[in-house]
């Protein structure tokens, strides 16, 4: 029975001797402060140096630092481990063993050194003799005995993140320094394009003096025909260089930008695509900052150098993307669609582009109805008609839109308005006539009508010797151009 409580004690002085052992402490210094590296991700696109250095020999101060919370033995092995996605560097490390009165490094004595291989994640050192617990143990690619300074690899592809390192006694499994962040891979410049900004085709005469044929645009005063506004801009910031240990201007890196628009209708109608310094109006068309392109063929590129050079506040940018119409010209509903693309300059590492994001959409606001059959009879007696009923209190004005079968070009025509309060017939011979087709073909035809869609209701027909037969009319009930039947 002795025995047995003799053992009992032993088992629970170790266990308690285990339990008293304290976790390590790390520290990293960045060179000014007791915080991360951090460095831009623009300076990327190559693989870049870090050092974590520091003036004395401290847990704050001395670059990357170990402060024991057990001892080494005899024999016995420390290890530094970063995270994956950077390295240390390919230098000769020295551990350092910091003197027990004196935070100076010229009192440090060296315990081992190692040259980290290409790409190592970790390090690991041997000491010839016990250090005790509460020593203070850092790294250095210097001499023990001055200014310690550590380097580490940041590659081409790092991606935005924080890389932290830990250190641990091996084999003890009772000292382990807690992971503290290393590395910190940041943007410096932030880019954004906006949304889709919708703009009206105005058929209703939305603002004053316009006129309702879908020419101008709904809000836009009457000749003026600019489209822009803060919803659909293009802007760029950076953050102060003083606040990235490693810049882009460390390495002189900047980049430029260009934006292609692409237009779902071909620019038609169009005079004129630029970009507007800081102003949502597009009043500042002809500043020396803005772009113009004139040839409105296909993709349209509004080109900027030295948007930004990494120099930091004082570099921001916000660019109204502006389109002028003639102001004579029916214009067609579409989408147009926006790309950004960035070149770095200096081996830097541009934001990533932004590809194909639509910018704006141009919809009539009158009445639209889509009607995929129209006839061309030689008479009214094999014929496709049309009927609509203006419920409003105004005189409305209707226009087409031809699309004949066989691919050839669209083209519009003004037909006869329907007073308040009146239905209106519409001949798919009578409008075949007009746009020159052949009797005994077909077309597709859009018809707009100058009133609130929620006045008009239409219905279409189908006349032949044996009776008539409805056909689908199809109602355009929103912005994303959604027809439903009528």
């Amino acid at each position: 029975m002795k025995q047995i409580k003799m053992f009992l004690t032993v088992f629970f002085v170790l266990g308690f001797m285990t339990a008293t052992v304290s976790a390590g402490t790390m520290g990293v210094n960045n060179g000014t402060a007791a915080d991360a590296i951090k460095i831009a991700r623009e300076v990327l696109g190559v693989s870049r140096n870090v050092t974590a250095s520091g003036t004395t020999a401290s847990t704050t101060t001395a670059g990357v630092a170990y402060l024991l919370g057990g001892s080494v033995p005899l024999g016995g092995q420390v290890r530094f481990q970063v995270s994956p996605g950077i390295s240390f560097n390919t230098q000769l490390i020295n551990l350092c063993l910091a003197s027990s009165t004196s935070t100076d490094p010229a009192n440090s004595t060296s315990v081992d050194s190692i040259t980290p291989s290409t790409g190592a994640l970790n390090v690991t050192f041997n000491s010839a003799g016990v250090i005790p617990s509460g020593r203070l143990l850092y790294l250095s690619n210097n001499a023990c005995t001055v200014a310690p300074a550590t380097s580490f690899t940041v590659p081409a592809n790092a991606a935005v993140a924080m890389y932290a390192i830990n250190a641990a006694i091996v084999g003890s499994g009772l000292d382990t320094g807690a992971a503290v962040n290393l590395v910190n891979v940041a943007q410096q410049t932030t880019t954004t394009l906006a949304s889709s900004k919708l703009i009206g085709i105005d058929y209703l005469a939305e603002t004053s003096g316009n006129p309702k044929d879908g020419t101008h645009f709904v809000l836009s005063p009457p000749g003026t025909n600019l489209i822009a506004g803060a919803s659909n801009k293009f802007t760029a910031s950076s953050t102060a260089a003083s606040s990235f240990t490693v810049p882009m201007s460390t390495y002189s890196v900047n980049y430029t930008t260009a934006i292609n628009l692409t237009d779902t209708a071909a620019w038609q109608g169009v005079t004129r695509v630029y970009a507007s310094t800081d102003n949502a109006t597009c009043s500042h068309a002809f500043n020396s900052a803005s772009s113009n392109n004139t040839a409105l063929v296909g993709t349209v590129s509004l080109n900027r150098t030295s948007y930004i050079n990494g120099s930091g506040v004082g570099n921001d940018y916000s660019d109204a993307l502006c389109i002028l119409a003639s102001g004579n010209v029916t214009l067609n509903r579409r989408t147009i669609s926006a790309s950004v693309f960035f070149t770095a300059s200096s081996g830097g590492l541009a934001p990533s582009n932004i590809l194909n994001q639509p910018v704006m959409m141009w919809q009539p606001n009158g009445y639209q109805a889509f009607n995929p059959y129209m006839y061309v009879g030689a008479d009214h007696t094999v014929d496709v008609f049309n009927r609509f009923y203006n419920n409003s209190t105004d005189n409305a004005q209707v226009f087409v839109e031809v699309f004949p079968a066989d691919g050839s070009a669209a083209q519009t025509f003004t037909l006869a308005s329907i007073p308040a309060n009146s239905a209106g017939l519409y001949w798919a011979s009578d409008i075949g006539a007009l746009a020159s087709l052949p009797v005994g073909t077909s077309y597709a035809a859009r018809f707009t009508i100058t009133a609130n869609p929620a006045s008009v209701n239409g219905v279409s027909f189908f006349k032949r010797t044996e009776g008539e037969r409805q056909l689908a009319l199809y109602k355009n009930v929103n912005s994303l151009d959604t027809y439903l039947s009528e």
